[in-house]
């Protein structure tokens, strides 16, 4: 896909969206074709780093104690539950939506995973926001900082995914970069690489989507995801 068509729909995209009272995200909706959802081949998950972030604050939790729970502190992590926290989720189901709901990505000390994974994973698994383990006394500094640029992608029941590339404050340039890389990402794990994309669409939180490669008038365009 070429980044002059992408950078023309981005362009698009600006051109027929209204001007709200909040910043609104960009998104990519990538459609596939000629996959075989029941073949486990061709299915996947992935993490892509965006080389320009995603625009936006991100807000993480952490599952620790001790001295991970301290260094999670020092890394800005505002929201930390111990075990006895996490054992209270296992009888508040609208406390456990909240707070999957409530946070775009998750750590955990690696003696809570198989906790998590009891209480909170058919929560937190169907979002894609199972938590990254961190081992003991491990500075989070790092991956703080790493998810504040990460995406995660994936697909499982349905030929589609739907992603956020950045915001619409940020240069064409740098959303391209962004697009440029999930794409890359994408060809990467899928069988006949671009052979098996059958559309991709760019689209503000609020606006319609225009189609890369094949621009429409914004005003018209493209269908709503």
């Amino acid at each position: 896909m070429e980044q002059k068509d992408i950078q023309e729909a981005i362009k698009l995209v600006r051109k027929g969206s209204k001007e709200r009272k909040f910043k609104q995200t960009l998104d990519i909706v990538v459609n596939f074709k000629d996959l075989d959802l029941k073949n486990p081949a061709h299915k996947f998950k992935a993490e892509v780093v965006l080389p320009h972030g995603r625009g936006k604050p991100i807000k993480i939790a952490a599952f620790a104690d001790g001295a991970t729970a301290e260094n999670a502190k020092k890394a800005g992590i505002e929201k930390i539950l111990d075990k006895t926290e996490l054992s209270k989720l296992a009888t508040n189901k609208k406390e456990t939506r909240t707070i999957a709901n409530g946070y775009d990505f998750f750590v955990a000390q690696t003696d809570f995973m198989v906790d998590i994974g009891k209480i909170l994973g058919a929560v937190l698994g169907p979002r894609n926001k199972m938590p990254q383990p961190v081992p003991p006394n491990v500075p989070l500094d790092a991956i703080v900082k790493r998810l504040e640029k990460l995406v995660r992608i994936r697909i499982v029941n349905q030929p589609l995914i739907h992603c956020r590339v950045g915001t619409e404050e940020m240069s064409d340039e740098q959303l391209v970069a962004n697009i440029d890389a999930i794409l890359s990402m994408i060809y990467s794990k899928t069988p006949k690489h671009e052979e098996n994309i059958r559309s991709v669409c760019v689209k503000t939180t609020m606006g319609k989507s225009i189609k890369i490669g094949a621009p429409v008038k914004a005003d018209d365009g493209g269908e709503e995801q």
